[in-house]
């Protein structure tokens, strides 16, 4: 029982003691009322989660390895970032975890599974984007025609941004750029941050490279 469910006993004791039986007994729905709550208080805690989305026209769920929750969000911010995601997209977040259910706080991280492939943009640059947190970046070579300088290995995070937007971190082995992205079906826009600059843009298509 929670601390909440003993107070409410230790009260209803003490009313024994000074009330009749008779009028005791008005009182024991309300108290049913609020045990019921404290239970269900005490049955969902905020803790850090990830799985990947499945969305169906009326419900966006959380695929976990051993379960599957029914998410909500518990703010506006928070329900145009869920709205953002698509079936086989990877989240993480924080929030409020039920039995079978997530009220969710924020949405710290994300996989977007359209993102997965290679692209390559006018300049011949290519991406080719291996899973939701690495890719690989194969820059034209300058001494030898139509081929590739060795790929250059980038982690990656990615989170919402408003509208259409989504901000994305990338790290190398020797430098750390922000920017951010925006997305249709066959091509992104890639806007890079360089400090005391405009950001730098690029848009890339997807091929097929096998």
């Amino acid at each position: 029982m929670t601390a909440l469910g003993l107070i409410i006993n230790e009260f209803i004791s003490c009313l024994e003691e000074l009330m009749p039986v008779k009028n005791l007994s008005m009182y024991w729905g309300f108290f049913t009322f609020i045990l019921c709550l404290s239970l269900y208080a005490g049955s969902s805690f905020a803790e850090t989660f990830s799985g990947l989305i499945k969305r169906t026209q009326y419900r966006v769920e959380l695929l976990t390895p051993n379960k599957r929750f029914l998410l909500f969000a518990a703010n506006s911010l928070v329900a145009n970032d869920l709205d953002k995601l698509q079936t086989g997209d990877y989240l993480q977040g924080f929030g409020s975890v039920g039995v079978n259910h997530i009220s969710v706080k924020s949405v710290d991280l994300v996989g977007l599974r359209s993102l997965i492939g290679s692209w390559q943009a006018k300049d011949q640059t290519r991406i080719r984007i291996t899973n939701f947190r690495q890719m690989q970046v194969f820059l034209p070579s300058r001494t030898l025609p139509a081929s590739y300088d060795p790929p250059v290995e980038i982690e990656y995070a990615i989170t919402p941004q408003d509208g259409s937007l989504w901000s994305i971190l990338m790290n190398t082995s020797t430098d750390v750029q922000t920017g951010a992205m925006q997305i249709d079906e066959d091509e992104f826009s890639l806007f890079v941050h360089s400090r005391g600059q405009e950001p730098e843009v690029q848009t890339f298509r997807r091929i097929n490279d096998e």
